[in-house]
């Protein structure tokens, strides 16, 4: 009996075994489980802000996670796999939309020098102020909210000088001659979706842009830029669009218009070096 015992081999406890099982399916839930809401908090909280920053987020958290379930030589090529379709991802999402920024409050004047202008001759005065597009120059009286330019029955923008600072209003609209935001005395109200911004680029200037993104191509078109150059002084910038007209585009060397259809323009630039006072009205 003693032998007979003695040379009976032990056999493996299939309990333990189970819980060798067991206790690998665990930790490899519990890997998942942290790297599912890793990937959540990197979408949700980081990806709005940064592609970049979100997608090498993600493929550093997936490679740290395999690096103890993989071989050496596997981890490097499902590494490089992932670094791959993340570039490819990157280029071809569209860009990230800037979260909303508080726009409000009144453009603080700055101290840059005049600019060359069409008004240089005319005598400085304390009820007017300057607004230049390009080298012109419309001169407007402080106080009241005033429209520097009208286009098409249009006002471009309107503009208030204050004790206090600069307000700026105008309809923003896109290329299409769709409304899609609203500036009110430099608050920004934005109609349709979420690619279109304005921002605050320090004290004295305030600008609206459009996202724009093609596959393999992101960047963003500017509507309207508008800069309190120094008291006396107001330069802006923008697109115009009117249903049925042409586009009124102001850019740094004047007035031009292009054809809303085909986008050809009509005028490269008209007003040099002008001046006048008032506001002016075209058709």
């Amino acid at each position: 009996m003693g032998s007979e015992d003695g040379e009976q081999e032990s056999e493996p406890d299939p309990t333990h075994k189970c819980h060798q099982e067991t206790g690998v399916t665990k930790r490899q839930l519990g890997e998942a489980i942290v790297l599912v809401l890793f990937f959540a908090i990197d979408a949700y909280e980081v990806w709005p802000d940064s592609h970049l920053i979100a997608l090498a987020a993600g493929v550093g958290g997936l490679s740290a996670v395999l690096y103890g379930e993989l071989s050496a030589k596997k981890w490097f090529f499902w590494t490089a796999g992932f670094c791959a379709a993340s570039t490819l991802f990157y280029f071809a999402a569209p860009p990230p939309i800037p979260r909303d920024t508080d726009t409000s409050g009144v453009l603080v004047a700055g101290d840059e020098p005049m600019p060359p202008n069409g008004c240089d001759k005319l005598r400085p005065s304390d009820d007017f102020f300057l607004v230049l597009f390009g080298d012109n120059g419309i001169r407007v009286r402080k106080g009241p909210p005033v429209s520097p330019i009208i286009a098409y029955g249009r006002p471009l923008i309107t503009l208030q000088q204050t004790s206090d600072g600069m307000l700026v209003s105008s309809e923003i609209y896109n290329a299409e001659g769709e409304p899609v935001a609203v500036i009110k005395d430099n608050s920004f109200h934005a109609l349709t979706g979420g690619d279109t911004y304005a921002v605050r680029e320090g004290l004295s200037t305030l600008a609206v842009y459009q996202s724009q993104w093609w596959p393999l191509f992101s960047g963003r078109k500017e509507l309207l830029y508008v800069r309190y150059l120094n008291p006396t002084t107001v330069r802006f910038r923008g697109v115009f669009p009117t249903n049925g007209r042409p586009i009124t585009l102001i850019s740094d060397k004047g007035i031009g218009t292009q054809d809303g259809s085909t986008g050809k323009p009509i005028l490269e630039t008209t007003w040099i070096n002008s001046c006048m006072v008032g506001s002016f009205a075209f058709r």
